[in-house]
């Protein structure tokens, strides 16, 4: 690959990055369409909407962001499903194997965390289980279908594209995808 390539890639990744940190503002640009309030609480500024208001902005912010990231990587999308229909059973056996491993491997870790500190649960966690009590059906759609797609784009896809060695690209996509769910 041309250094100007590798070049773009990261810039690219970066960007990608950076707007997934950004684009909760999103959320706020519809609120304000709509004429949402803001007040200030606590010192800070929030919106003054209700509940499920509030996770409707989220589902039409992540739908948004998750749109841009389909429509800029649709080519390599349509490639890479190509590969995936061509061998199918051996992926979905690959697949599958893998989750296994990642889910006992999730377990164990959330077990060290609780044992070793005084957290229940993850702010992450936190607000999924206060959205599936305020709007299950919205938090399905959110939770198990969008937010995945996000998180697969930018921390798999992105990452994909600047780090070529597997060792590598696994590693330094798990630490940035775990942090987020820590932090």
């Amino acid at each position: 690959m041309s250094s100007n390539k590798s070049y773009k890639n990261v810039i690219i990744m970066a960007i990608i990055l950076f707007l997934y940190y950004l684009y909760p503002i999103i959320e706020v640009i519809y609120a304000k369409l709509i004429g949402v309030q803001f007040i200030e609480e606590n010192g800070q500024i929030v919106m003054n909407i209700s509940d499920n208001l509030s996770i409707i902005l989220k589902l039409f912010a992540d739908i948004t962001f998750a749109t841009f990231l389909i429509l800029y990587y649709k080519n390599t999308l349509k490639e890479d499903f190509k590969k995936l229909f061509k061998n199918f059973k051996k992926n979905t056996i690959i697949s599958l194997s893998f989750w296994i491993i990642g889910l006992v491997i999730m377990a164990l870790s959330n077990f060290i965390i609780h044992s070793l500190t005084s957290l229940s649960s993850s702010t992450n966690q936190n607000a999924i289980n206060d959205t599936i009590n305020t709007s299950p059906f919205v938090a399905f759609l959110i939770v198990a279908i969008v937010v995945p797609i996000i998180e697969e784009l930018v921390f798999r896809k992105s990452l994909k594209d600047v780090f070529k060695n597997k060792i590598s690209f696994i590693l330094i996509s798990g630490l940035f995808f775990g942090a987020i769910h820590i932090v």
